[in-house]
């Protein structure tokens, strides 16, 4: 799963970031990315719930950048960058 998300987040963030220069998403995408795999790394050497707080931490930060990157998508969808 943690590479099946590897792969889709560029394919989802990068069209925008060079469409828009919005960095700010990109980086909350990247942030996001690196707690879901720090939670994956810190399965077994850290408690259960904080390993999983981690990771859910960084699916927020994802969700989050994903949902920005659609509104401000859709709201300049009919301007030519």
């Amino acid at each position: 799963m943690g590479l099946l998300i590897l792969i889709v987040s560029p394919i989802a963030f990068i069209p925008g970031l060079k469409k828009h220069g919005l960095s700010w998403i990109l980086i909350t995408a990247l942030s996001g990315l690196v707690f879901i795999f720090a939670g994956l790394m810190t399965e077994g050497k850290l408690s259960d719930l904080s390993s999983h707080l981690i990771s859910i931490l960084g699916s927020l930060q994802l969700v989050f950048a994903h949902v920005m990157n659609l509104k401000h998508s859709r709201k300049f969808q009919n301007q030519c960058c």
